[in-house]
């Protein structure tokens, strides 16, 4: 009887734990490009002056939605070729496993972060 308590009590931690632990596609290549479109369609960069080695792509936040969708809220920090501006963005989009650009991208412009 025992090894039936044990038996369920591991089933249902294995099982409920990874039905509801999804995480999102990795699809910071989509915001990524978008908000660099965003910026140079609003005059503040060209993409050719942007250091896309340098870039960095942090996943804030993520919520799964229905019928395998996320949402998903990136930072991204570009750095200019001379390494003297930075332009910093947030921004906001829906993916999943089969399509990054589930919608389009929100970018939010950081004008001054504050410490």
């Amino acid at each position: 009887m025992k090894y039936l308590y044990l038996f369920l009590i591991s089933y249902f931690f294995v099982f409920t734990d990874f039905s509801y632990a999804q995480s999102p596609p990795a699809c910071e290549h989509w915001p990524k490009t978008m908000a660099l479109m965003s910026l140079k369609n609003a005059g503040i960069t060209d993409p050719s002056h942007v250091n896309e080695v340098a870039t960095k792509v942090a996943l804030l936040a993520y919520q799964a939605l229905p019928n395998g969708i996320f949402k998903e809220i990136y930072d991204i920090t570009y750095f200019s070729n001379d390494g003297k501006h930075v332009f910093e963005v947030i921004t906001s989009s829906e993916s999943s496993y089969e399509e990054c650009s589930m919608s389009d991208v929100t970018t939010f412009l950081i004008s001054k972060r504050l410490e």
